[in-house]
């Protein structure tokens, strides 16, 4: 295979793989000691964009991940893109207060306008902050709309990371403007 399969999100030619960046920025999910060594092994972006690259052989050109808490995802982005010639796609899982107070939206308007400044495409608030959103007795995400529209406000495509079904399910239901979904 030269090239990996491709699917279109809100306009936009996706791989239908995507890289995920929770290895890279010393996310296991299994115990600090393993969150240590993986940042040690790749606190270099350098060490990040040599994974990128080899994705980039065969056009899997899109990262996910928390590109506003790791500042190397950006510049690993940067270096493989100069050695390649290839573009990436940013699909940045911002995390933000959904308090309901003007400072917590404040704060989330913020934090969404800087990822599109940094060149992300599809913005997917992070699943823990979205399911903090749920209302499973109504079916809803409260104040999720207003997010969804500083997302598209702002020039990126919206989507919504989530570990929790009902996320999909609810979004889905209301008819939220989500694009994509990541799992």
């Amino acid at each position: 295979m030269e090239k990996f399969p491709r699917t279109m999100v809100g306009g936009l030619s996706l791989p239908r793989m995507i890289i995920g960046c929770n290895w890279i920025s010393g996310y296991s999910h299994r115990s600090i000691e393993c969150d240590k060594e993986i940042q040690r092994r790749h606190s270099d972006p350098h060490s990040a964009a040599e994974i990128f690259e080899a994705f980039l052989e065969y056009d899997i050109n899109a990262a996910c991940g928390l590109f506003g808490i790791d500042a190397n995802l950006y510049k690993a982005v940067d270096i493989a893109q100069e050695k390649t010639g290839k573009e990436m796609i940013v699909i940045d899982e911002p995390i933000f207060s959904v308090d309901d107070t003007p400072f917590a939206r404040h704060d989330a308007e913020v934090m969404i306008k800087e990822s599109a400044r940094r060149g992300t495409k599809i913005c997917m608030p992070i699943h823990s902050k979205v399911e903090e959103l749920m209302n499973k007795n109504a079916k809803t995400m409260d104040r999720l709309p207003d997010y969804l529209k500083m997302i598209r406000d702002a020039g990126m495509i919206p989507g919504l990371s989530a570990h929790c079904p009902e996320v999909v399910q609810f979004a889905d239901y209301n008819e939220y403007d989500v694009e994509t979904y990541i799992q």
